[in-house]
């Protein structure tokens, strides 16, 4: 994988998903979103920044790369990165009240009169940190020996 490469990532947003039929069993499909490769992490860390749209919920999701035989996973979905924008006050919204969002800034980088949004950046793990996590607790019933 290289800067600019398209990748994919999957999860039950909002605790959703779509369903299939396959025969008489029905399946639950988790939704696919697309991004972009657009940065590593720094320090030796194994961290990937994706352009695309995230949403709650796709935290936990794998993100994959490639397709078909060739389809690898290369990370898994941390969160999104927020940005403060200033709030618009219009006749035509009228469910949104000024004192419910002039009120104290959540964090100190944000300006009073702002709401934090999805930036469009997405925060992901590789993969090495899963797989170092379930070798030190695998979980699942027992596997027998081939």
């Amino acid at each position: 994988m290289v800067l600019g490469d398209d990748c994919e990532f999957l999860e039950f947003p909002y605790g959703d998903a779509w369903r299939v039929h396959f025969g008489n069993v029905q399946y639950w499909m988790p939704f696919v979103k697309h991004c972009t490769i657009s940065a590593f992490g720094q320090d030796g860390q194994d961290i990937l920044i994706l352009d695309g749209f995230n949403n709650e919920g796709f935290s936990g999701g794998p993100v994959v790369f490639k397709t078909g035989a060739d389809q690898k996973i290369m990370g898994v979905v941390s969160g999104y990165h927020t940005e403060p924008i200033d709030v618009v006050f219009s006749s035509l919204a009228p469910r949104v009240r000024k004192e419910d969002v002039m009120r104290p800034p959540t964090t100190p980088a944000q300006p009073k009169g702002t709401v934090n949004t999805n930036s469009g950046f997405i925060i992901a793990y590789g993969i090495s940190y899963a797989t170092e996590a379930i070798k030190k607790n695998p979980i699942g019933p027992p596997r027998k020996p081939n």
